[in-house]
């Protein structure tokens, strides 16, 4: 696999292979002296949050990492069934952990 950028184009931050989203920034309110009132956005401005309420996110484990390879095993084999518009993408679905384990354990 090439590597990736450090960078991609919507300003998320490539971290250990997964794709952090942006970073929230907290944009200072002007209060209602600093603005004129007549214009339209600034009627609720001053009932707003400065910042966004920050979010826990809990870390990637192996057991995360090794659900979305296997969900990603069974969309591409029951894409590739439909493709052929051969067989029953029952055998897929229910082979992608298998699949998952032997590929990436032996």
């Amino acid at each position: 696999m090439p590597p990736s950028p450090p960078n991609d184009p919507l300003g998320r931050q490539r971290l250990s292979g997964f794709v952090a989203p942006p970073q929230r920034r907290c944009v200072p309110l002007q209060g209602p002296d600093e603005s004129p009132s007549s214009s339209r956005g600034d009627r609720n401005r001053e009932h707003r949050p400065a910042c966004d309420p920050p979010i826990r996110r809990r870390p990637v484990t192996a057991r995360d990492l090794d659900q979305i390879a296997i969900a990603t095993l069974r969309f591409l084999a029951v894409d590739q069934v439909e493709a052929a518009k051969s067989g029953h993408p029952g055998a897929p679905l229910g082979l992608a952990p298998a699949a998952h384990v032997l590929w990436s354990r032996f």
